[in-house]
């Protein structure tokens, strides 16, 4: 998401406008005509609004305008912006720009002329295509106005546009001046009441080396560093002069460095400003931290490299170098939690307070919330971020937001800039900005803005899509959390609304899986209304004690009735009577809010348990392949026991679940589809959810799995069932298999009787299993030699493997025992496709034979680091240790535990030279 030199205003949105040019003293429309040069200046303008309401029309006039002569007197070139809308709900871009320009000779809207406008560059920023545009007006006099207008859907906005300086080209080649605007013009205070770090003094005049945006903002350049603008002499007369210069105090040669050409925004007219740039390198070779001097020594040589005329010395005077630091990371929820960002200020290219840091808090509130809903977007991260001098705010000395020298903040947590769009919130009203990936990998984002708002938005449909369904795990799983921790604790209305908000993502993605790719905007949304819920209920007050008591008197009070008992199972009416003693006994002696709500649960439970009394049978269960009576792949889901109840011919048989350990990680089932009968032509419905748990998922990811489930059946006794099940180690597979109940096994139990859990393991923390052997001194570990490495395709050693990124490129052949070892690694913060490219464990193969049947064998872990995202969390390997069979092998397989491609494990090839 680049904006070219041409294009670095913002663009706000915009719909169909049209526009109308008025001007007084004498306007009229320019016929074709062949330009003469007489004079080339630059005009400033002076744009005025008329009217503040609405839209703001001034932002859409660039403050520059070209202003020359032809044969027919003076001519203005005024240049504008049209753009197009960017439709998110559809995905699709619909025209909505200016167009039938009209000129009228009076202030009144009325009888307009047709005057037609060029398009002089094109692009697209954040999703957004804008054009530019130029129109050319004949001027009676320089101090002719020029009004326009613009109507929108019958509305009319007009502003005022008046010259309010030039800047000539006709200088002497004996004086080339540098064109450095004056401190005081951006900072209107002496230089000594700042805090500037390379403050200059150039001639007497105290000068800062950082570009206005105000005032001449077409001398703005991309490039990093200070830029010292020369204007080029005798205006338009050779193109092959060039600029040449020094920074040590040697005398310019044709070997020099060269500086660069300027043109005027790039709008047509001829080079006539020359770029020399200081690069933050050159500034710390020829100036040390504690300050300094830099001599720049210019001079002009011609198209064949031949000096001309006099060499121009200048002194700069550095002073201490500003400090910059990194105060804070935020890391909130939603898809920022697989994410830390990083706001800093740089002192490459801006001018920064001396101790001074940034201050980063969340920024959703009402307003950042109405105005993005009014542009359609509902996946973004907010953030406040505010400039801090100390432990005090920053206040700049000026009447300005911020100074104009503080311009960049960087956003670490992307590689690919196109990858988010950045807006910020200016008078209610979401505003776009440029953004640009540097060389370091940081997205850059202008602003002139101490405390500002941003907004990071991911951009693309397949990326929303990603993204919104990580957001949607992650804010179940802290939704999840609330209602199964502190819920209690605050007002009901809460947790119902945390509830109902599980409910609209779950139906969102529901959507979504069965590929409807048009739920992405409305899980979105649903996404937003969640964190909206998880967020009121941290802001909401906690329930006082005796308000929590009441609640627990109400509960008790709707247990403790006789009738409730009768013809209920002996088992739960005594679990639901212990249990309402127990919560007598609370409400009189306890005043630990967490206690009291832990037993209005209990009791809610006891109350939920208590079952008819009848027939039931604890029966045994195993799951078992479709074809024959081998255990099924996903069998460790289930609990080895089921309760059945009979009912006039039917049965309710009721399953418990649990985690299954796989490798390192847990699979659970997601949902289990049943056959009436034995054949998969039958139509198969989906089995109840009578109670759910939340784990970490087979991804990494907390989320929220069937606990118990139940199937009804229109009969009894029955041994077999054809059942269909998806998990979460199983991608988008659905394997067949059977249900087996050993009803001759069966044992009569009463109705509260609990299934059998079957011994199902605890699931252990992220990493826990690790074993990390770092070599050992008494080792006696000889290094063979360096290698280069290079990890290729398993099939196809002449392609890089998709996951080469992620791997460090050098290694170490290493001995150890009469045995030979490669000593590999794994590069830190590496994303591939979008997703981090962590590495969880790695295996070598037998003899580095991938074909053959023996088990895979785990390397040996010498170093790990710790991560926390979205995708994975734990320990993940950074550098590790595999066999090899000589120290001049070509190269060795190995198989990878990658979290972000779960279950799939990628084997490829290193290769070594």
């Amino acid at each position: 998401m680049v904006f070219r030199k041409a294009s670095t205003r913002v663009l706000k949105k915009v719909a169909c406008l049209t526009l109308a040019l008025v001007m007084l003293a004498g306007l009229w429309i320019i016929p074709p005509t062949k330009a003469i040069n007489m004079s080339n200046d630059v005009a400033n303008l002076v744009v005025s609004e008329i009217g503040t309401s609405g839209y703001s029309l001034k932002r859409m006039i660039e403050p520059q305008a070209k202003l020359y002569k032809t044969a027919d007197g003076m001519n203005l070139e005024i240049y504008y912006f049209s753009k197009y809308n960017y439709y998110r709900s559809t995905g699709q871009l619909e025209e909505s720009g200016i167009d039938n320009i009209k000129v009228t000779r009076t202030a009144e809207y009325k009888n307009p002329e047709n005057l037609q406008s060029t398009v002089v560059e094109s692009g697209n920023a954040g999703g957004i295509n804008y054009e530019l545009r130029k129109i050319n007006l004949k001027l009676a006099s320089m101090t002719s106005k020029v009004y326009l207008w613009s109507e929108i859907e019958g509305n009319v906005k007009g502003c005022i546009i008046s010259i309010k300086d030039t800047i000539n080209s006709e200088d002497t080649l004996e004086n080339p001046d540098i064109l450095f605007t004056a401190q005081t013009k951006i900072f209107p205070m002496n230089a000594e009441e700042s805090n500037l770090p390379y403050v200059m003094n150039i001639n007497g005049r105290k000068l800062s080396p950082y570009d206005s945006r105000e005032l001449g903002k077409f001398m703005q350049s991309e490039t990093k560093g200070i830029n010292l603008r020369f204007r080029k002499p005798n205006f338009g007369v050779s193109k092959g002069e060039k600029l040449r210069f020094t920074l040590d105090g040697s005398e310019p040669n044709s070997n020099s460095m060269e500086a660069e050409h300027l043109s005027f925004r790039g709008y047509g007219l001829p080079t006539i400003y020359e770029n020399v740039n200081i690069k933050p390198e050159d500034v710390k070779k020829y100036v040390g931290k504690n300050g300094g001097q830099l001599t720049l020594k210019v001079k002009y040589f011609d198209e064949n490299n031949k000096a001309m005329l006099s060499t121009k010395a200048y002194t700069i005077p550095y002073g201490k170098r500003g400090v910059y630091k990194v105060e804070n990371s935020y890391s909130e929820g939603g898809w920022f939690s697989s994410q830390t960002w990083n706001f800093s200020l740089t002192d490459s290219n801006s001018a920064i307070p001396y101790d001074s840091a940034i201050n980063i808090s969340n920024g959703n509130d009402n307003a950042c919330s109405n105005a993005m809903y009014d542009i359609g977007i509902s996946n973004y991260k907010a953030f406040d971020v505010q400039l801090r001098e100390g432990n005090q705010s920053y206040k700049p000395l000026s009447r300005q937001s911020f100074p104009e020298y503080i311009q960049q903040l960087a956003v670490d947590g992307y590689s690919d800039a196109n990858d988010i769009a950045v807006y910020t919130i200016q008078n209610s009203k979401a505003k776009l900005l440029p953004a640009m990936l540097t060389s370091a990998g940081l997205v850059k984002i202008d602003t002139n803005l101490s405390d500002a708002k941003y907004i990071i938005v991911p951009n693309g449909r397949s990326k929303a899509k990603q993204i919104a369904l990580r957001d949607a795990n992650n804010l179940k799983a802290q939704a999840q959390d609330i209602l199964d921790g502190d819920a209690g604790l605050k007002d009901i209305s809460y947790a119902t609304k945390l509830r109902n908000g599980i409910l609209s993502v779950d139906n969102k993605i529901e959507k979504i899986n069965k590929k409807y790719d048009d739920y992405v905007f409305k899980l979105e949304r649903a996404n937003l209304e969640l964190e909206n819920s998880i967020r009121a209920f941290n802001e909401a007050p906690q329930l006082t004690v005796a308000e929590l008591k009441d609640r627990l008197n109400i509960v008790i009070e709707n247990a403790d009735k006789e009738e409730l008992y009768q013809s209920k199972s002996k088992t739960s009416v005594e679990a639901l009577k212990a249990e309402l003693a127990r919560a007598k006994e609370i409400v009189k002696t306890s005043n630990d809010p967490s206690q009291i709500v832990e037993e209005i649960e209990a009791l809610n439970t006891a109350l939920k348990n208590l079952v008819p009394a009848g027939k039931y049978y604890k029966v045994p269960l195993q799951a078992l392949k479709e074809k024959d009576n081998k255990p099924s792949m996903a069998a460790g889901v289930f609990q080895n026991m089921a309760i059945v109840k009979n009912t006039d011919g039917k049965s309710r048989i009721t399953i418990g679940l649990k985690e299954m350990k796989v490798g390192d990680k847990f699979a659970h089932l997601e949902k289990l589809f049943v056959y009436p009968n034995m054949s998969s032509n039958a139509e198969a419905k989906e089995a109840n959810i009578d109670e759910t748990m939340q784990a970490v998922g087979y991804d990494g990811v907390k989320a929220i799995f069937p606990k118990v489930i139940s199937i009804d059946r229109d009969s009894t006794n029955e041994e077999y069932i054809l059942v269909q099940v998806e998990n979460d180690a199983m991608g988008s597979s659905r394997p067949f298999l059977r249900l087996r109940l050993d009803y001759a096994n069966a044992q009569e139990v009463d109705g509260g009787q609990p299934y059998d859990n079957g011994g199902s393991d605890p699931q252990p923390q992220p990493g826990q299993d690790w074993k990390v052997e770092p070599i050992l001194p008494e080792e006696n570990e000889e290094v063979i030699k360096e290698v280069n490495v290079r990890l290729v395709k398993e099939e196809d050693h002449g392609s890089n493997s998709m996951a080469s990124p992620a791997i460090e490129n050098k290694g170490q052949i290493v001995k150890r025992n009469g045995n030979y070892y490669a000593k590999l690694g794994f590069k830190k913060n590496v994303e591939i496709n979008g997703l981090p490219a962590y590495v969880k464990y790695v295996w070598s193969f037998p003899n580095n034979d991938v074909t053959s049947d023996d088990p895979e064998i785990p390397v040996r872990i010498l170093e790990v680091y710790n991560i926390s995202t979205g995708i994975a969390q734990g320990k993940m390997i950074k550098t590790f240790e595999i066999p090899i069979q000589d120290p001049n092998q070509e190269g060795v397989y190995a198989m990878f535990s990658v979290p972000a491609m779960n279950p799939h494990e990628p084997v490829a090839y290193y290769v070594f030279n």
